[in-house]
Formats: structure tokens, sequence, C-alpha cells
């Protein structure tokens, strides 16, 4: 399968006032043509500041110490800010996470949407084409929403109203930042079927980040399992669930309450570690219970365990 977007051993840090923070350390990730991946992990492993650093949207702290992002060919990282505004408008779309945070409380939905069409280049017919885009996000009597402002609007309403703003152009390909946070749970499944039906219309790629692992188990082709800032383990959705490698991975699946209700779901013991000082090895080394003296130095490679399916372990060298 021909990629879309490749990631190659990507670092990034903040600078704070106790010092840096190292938080991606070594991202390596692609997403094919036409292809649903997602990423899955706990809060703060650093999901949200890869799909930032692709979109150059990382916070004036931030430092790309090293890596390459390539989209198409290009490396997003070195192109001029006239070709990377071409990719964000006709290349890739982002529905943030939390959309309150995203849209303007001062400007309607219509005005937002008309300064995003303008800046797409786009002169003539605005308004229809924002109420067009507003239609496609199931936003029922688009035309009175187009004159609303975000305050009037449900969680779910605005949600989609970010979706609409993220495809009111023709994208090839979609980052979704956890796009379900915050809403119930019918609502919830509105949001990620119609993520699902326009992925399938526009014939996009799809990036998902989220915390439910039974959402990337239906959405994904593929998934990436990362943990503080490394991805450890990525493979076929099925092969990754179905025969898990990777401790934390194994923890993380083994953390899902059962149904049954024959036994407690059992979580991970400990936390994420300080970015300020991670551990110089495995990152997941203070947490682990198969951890020896090598994984305390040395950082594991990625390692083929099965076909296309990868994971960064010494238990598996």
């Amino acid at each position: 399968m021909e990629n879309l977007l490749e990631i190659k051993d990507l670092h990034v840090s903040f600078k704070t006032y106790d010092g840096i923070l190292k938080v991606l350390n070594g991202i390596n990730l692609n997403v094919g043509v036409g292809e649903k991946v997602s990423v899955v992990g706990e809060t703060g492993c650093g999901k949200t500041t890869t799909l930032k650093s692709v979109m150059r949207l990382l916070a004036r702290n931030a430092i790309v110490d090293d890596g390459e992002i390539y989209f198409k060919g290009e490396n997003l990282l070195t192109i001029s800010n006239k070709k990377l505004n071409q990719v964000r408008n006709y290349g890739i779309g982002m529905i943030f996470q939390d959309p309150t945070a995203a849209l303007n409380p001062v400007f309607t939905l219509g005005e937002q949407l008309e300064e995003i069409l303008k800046a797409n280049g786009i002169k003539k017919n605005r308004k229809k084409d924002g109420i067009d885009a507003l239609k496609l996000a199931r936003l029922p009597d688009a035309e009175r929403m187009y004159e609303s402002y975000p305050f009037q609007l449900s969680g779910g309403m605005r949600q989609r109203a970010c979706i609409a703003m993220a495809l009111s152009t023709k994208k090839e390909l979609l980052f979704a930042d956890e796009p379900t946070t915050n809403l119930d749970v019918t609502i919830q499944d509105q949001v990620l079927r119609l993520i699902n039906k326009l992925y399938e219309e526009r014939q996009m790629s799809l990036v998902l980040i989220t915390h439910s692992l039974g959402v990337a188990r239906e959405v994904a082709d593929r998934v990436y399992v990362m943990y503080a800032g490394s991805i450890i383990e990525s493979g076929k959705t099925r092969e990754i669930f179905d025969n898990p490698k990777h401790p934390y991975t194994i923890g993380l699946i083994k953390s899902l309450p059962k149904l049954t209700g024959e036994e407690m779901a059992k979580g991970i013991p400990g936390r994420i570690p300080n970015y300020l000082h991670p551990p110089a090895g495995c990152r997941f080394y203070p947490r682990c219970q198969h951890s020896k003296s090598i994984c305390k130095e040395k950082k594991p490679e990625m390692i083929e365990v099965d076909d296309n399916h990868y994971v960064s372990c010494f238990r598996y060298k």
C-alpha cells in the first residue's frame, strides 16, 4: 500500500521553567492511501503532540529535535508557509479534541466557515458552500445553524460543526483527535458513525486518536499503541487485540471491564514517567513485570514478530 503520511524518528521536546520536557522519543508511523489508523494510549502519552507536529501547530516552547514528516513525499517540517497552508487547506484536516475551544465564541458558525473558505481561495458562493458543509456534517436545519453562535449549540452539534470546518474543502487525510470526549454514549456513536461515513464518501485516509480500545477495534484497519512518547507496538487491529505482545498492550487489554462480570478488570500499576527525567532505556521499564537490566539501559528497537506486527520489547529480540 502506498504511504500518504510517513513520520520518521520524530523527537519533540518542550522548554519549561523547570527544564526540558523530552516528550516524543523517536516516533515512527505511517498511513496508507485510504487506510484507517488508530493511535491508542494513556493520557499524556504524546498522541495529540504527534498530530500537532504534522500540522505544525505546536506551542512556541516546542522544539523538534529530530525527525522527518512526509506527506505525499514532501517534508512538512521544511516546506514553506505557503505550501504548508496548501496542505492544511486541501491535504490534511483536523478535528480537535475540545470543540468549545476550537470554535470562536464571538463569531457565528457561518462567519467562521466563510473565513476558512476565503483562506482556501474560494471567492464566490461561500455562504452556500458553508451551508453545504454543515449539511455534510448532518447538522439539522443547516441554514439556522449557519447563523448560530457556538454557545447556542449542544456539545454534539459543536463537534459536528468542527467536522464541517475540517471538511469544508475536500481533504485526503483526516485527523480526529478524540472527537467523542465529553459526549454522552449515544452522541459518541453518532459522531463516530458520521466520521466513518464521511471517510467512505470522501475516500480519505483517517487517523483516529482514542482512549477507547473498543472504538479502535471497531473503526481502524491498523493500531499503533503509544506509551510515554514512543510507539511500543503496531499491527493489524485483529492481531493487536487477539495476540498482543508488549506488556503495556497486554495490560491495556486486561484493564477492559469484562461484560461477564466473572472478574474485576486489572489495571496497570504506576504512572507515566516524568518527561523532565524519563528513563534512559525503555520508558515502560519502571512499570513492567518482565523488565530486565538491559531495559533500564537501552531503548528496544522495533522487531517484526509476525506479518506487519511490530513490537518494541527485548522479550522478543
